[in-house]
This record gives structure tokens, sequence and C-alpha cells, in this order.
């Protein structure tokens, strides 16, 4: 059986695929029969590419049947892990681009209320002065006082926001 081209098995429907890997599969149990039985040397040679051959037929069913999993699920709210872009782990954890939109709108709005609340005096981080607001007990949450209590910054400038 001469080599098979992948762009030949691409038109065939699936059942044809079917009937043509069996008969693969069926000419490959010959041919190692015939290599215990001590063939010809042709015989042994021609393993490798029914081998080859079977894989190639696999190889185009299981990229036809992922074609059509994909059109099927196109457009659809959930889809399989394996029909998902694999990306990096942190990648997929990441914002989209509206959620990015979203957020930078909102960073915005926050940022501009927490200047009027420095000009105001009343975000702090310590306690007794001015007001506890949520984000002051938040681990890490001292810069944001100390860069808004600070409106001119010794040696820096105006602080710009």
């Amino acid at each position: 059986m001469a080599k098979i081209k992948a762009r030949d098995l691409r038109g065939k429907k699936k059942e044809e695929l079917l009937k043509q890997l069996d008969d693969l599969k069926v000419e490959l149990s010959q041919l190692r029969v015939a290599k215990v039985t001590g063939g010809a040397a042709s015989k042994l040679s021609k393993i490798r590419v029914v081998r080859k051959s079977i894989a190639r037929v696999l190889t185009v069913i299981n990229q036809t049947q992922k074609e059509n999993l994909r059109k099927f699920y196109k457009g659809k709210k959930y889809k399989p892990l394996d029909l998902r872009p694999k990306k990096t782990r942190a990648m997929r954890r990441r914002l989209n681009k509206h959620e990015e939109g979203l957020r930078v709108a909102a960073s915005i709005k926050h940022t501009n209320w927490l200047v009027v609340l420095c000009v105001c005096g009343v975000s702090t981080n310590r306690a007794g002065e001015g007001l506890a607001w949520p984000w002051s007990w938040l681990p890490g949450a001292g810069w944001m006082s100390a860069c808004l209590r600070s409106v001119s910054r010794p040696g820096l400038g105006p602080a710009r926001f």
C-alpha cells in the first residue's frame, strides 16, 4: 500500500475513514506475522509506512471531530475545557478587555474620591486621626493614606493624581 496523504483523507466521510483504518490495522497485523515468520525485507520496511498511515487517519478523524465541536460550541456561553484557549494559568485569570475597561473607570472614580477625602483631611491610617475608612485596616494600605495626607511632598513637589 502506498503512503497515504492527509489531504486525500480530509475529503472523506467518517465511515470511509473508519473502514480504511480497519484495513490498515489488519494489514499491520499481517505484516507483523510475516516479520515473525521470516518475511521478505520489503514487508519489514512496509511496517513503518502502515503505522504512519494509521496515525494519519486517526489524526484526520480527531481533527475533523474537534472542528465540528468548535462549530457547535461557537457563540455558546460555556465550552468544554479542551476547546477553550490554553494560554497560561496567570493569563486565564486576568480580566478580559471589557472587565479591564470597567476596572479602569472605577479606578479613576475611586482616585478622584480619595483626592476629595485627602483635601478634606479625612483619609488616615492611624487610630484617632480622622475617620477610619474601610481600606485603612487593609494590609499595605498605609501608602495610600501617607500619599493622600501629603498633598505637597517634601523635595518632590506637589502630589499628582
